[in-house]
């Protein structure tokens, strides 16, 4: 439980960083740079941990990891994308209702009494349609909002299935090489995709932001993801996905802080009562 409760404080961080940058850079060039200090970094410990630590290897079972994280790729290409459009609020909805549908899936025949959550789910559903009125309907920009709210569901929806894959090769693999291998993932498709974007004119590598930038966004996530593993490895994504309830909301309370972002009170009133019916349907 330790190392969700930590993964949740750096995924928020994580979370608005990736909220302040999305605005500033193309989305490919972007993932690509943060990946190369996310690689480096996650490469490092995992050089420490097999020298060190003699950590066995599994080469096979790595390249079926490899395919399985393109998964996760695809996932942060439509968070970028939702930030660039959206708010840390609709993130953070969508956040809880992820968290929401894998303790259902996980826990169905535990939970899933629709005549003992009637009120939690009633929670739900009126926080939901506040929340959306508010920061959907009730605006002039209806054309970015759609699309924030379409890639922040197809992101979700990646990395729930992500979560599950993640679940049933943590039996075969450890965490660092899970992480490490997705870290390469991420690097070599960005890296593809730019320099297809680019038409195969970019040889080296650019920092349009200065490279501290990119390595501030790197260090809590690279730590985030590893923790996260180690706890979804310890526990099952139904527990991931109690903790991870956590993570939106403080999300939204470091972005409140960090980024200034204007949200209009309704909307954090419809997110409010949402998170109460989560804690009810869980309790």
């Amino acid at each position: 439980m330790i190392y969700l409760l930590t993964s949740v404080v750096l995924f928020s961080i994580n979370n608005v960083l990736w909220s302040i940058y999305a605005q500033r850079i193309n989305t490919f060039e972007l993932i690509r740079n943060r990946a190369v200090f996310t690689t480096l970094l996650v490469a490092i410990i995992y050089l420490l941990a097999v020298s060190l630590y003699s950590l066995p290897t599994h080469s096979a079972v790595l390249v079926e990891v490899f395919y399985v994280s393109i998964v996760g790729f695809v996932g942060l290409y439509f968070l970028v994308l939702g930030f660039k459009y959206g708010t840390i609020l609709q993130f953070s909805v969508y956040s809880l209702l992820t968290a929401f549908g894998i303790g259902i899936v996980t826990q169905y025949k535990n939970i899933m009494d629709l005549q003992h959550n009637v009120l939690s789910l009633a929670f739900i559903a009126l926080g939901y349609l506040t929340f959306s009125y508010y920061q959907f309907y009730n605006t002039g920009d209806v054309k970015n909002q759609i699309k924030a709210h379409v890639y922040f569901i197809l992101a979700h929806v990646f990395f729930s299935g992500l979560v599950f894959l993640q679940w049933t090769y943590l039996t075969k693999v450890s965490s660092i090489e899970l992480a490490f291998v997705q870290e390469i993932v991420v690097l070599l498709i960005s890296s593809i995709l730019v320099l297809k974007a680019n038409g195969k004119k970019i040889v080296a590598i650019e920092f349009k932001l200065h490279w501290s930038q990119y390595l501030l966004l790197a260090v809590p996530i690279s730590a985030a993801v590893l923790l996260n593993l180690q706890g979804l490895k310890a526990t099952n994504p139904f527990y991931a996905a109690l903790i991870g309830l956590l993570t939106p909301l403080l999300t939204v309370v470091i972005g409140v802080f960090i980024t200034k972002e204007t949200i209009k009170p309704l909307a954090i009133l419809g997110f409010i009562i949402m998170f109460i019916g989560f804690c009810l349907f869980f309790i």
